[in-house]
């Protein structure tokens, strides 16, 4: 199993409700081990081995919608897709 660590800075939540999707989200996420706040930084741990299509999909979805650092994704993608995540936060 080879573990990453993704780190989700001061995220945004709109409203409670908004709050419990975002962890719900997370926990449906299969790639998703484990997570866990330091101070203002959400320690998200990846099982690498895990990341398929779908799960980056979900992956980016997520990040997109709560509008976390999507470059730390793409040691996950290929071709086009590892570029235009590589490009997003530059």
């Amino acid at each position: 199993m080879k573990m990453t660590v993704l780190k989700a800075t001061s995220v945004r939540y709109f409203s409670s409700i908004d709050e419990d999707l975002f962890f719900a989200w997370i926990g449906r996420i299969r790639c998703i081990e484990s997570y866990h706040g330091v101070g203002e930084e959400l320690l998200i741990e990846i099982d690498a081995d895990k990341v398929g299509p779908e799960e980056l999909s979900e992956l980016i979805a997520l990040f997109l919608r709560y509008k976390v650092n999507l470059s730390q994704l793409a040691e996950f993608a290929n071709g086009e897709q590892k570029t235009w995540l590589q490009e997003q936060n530059k």
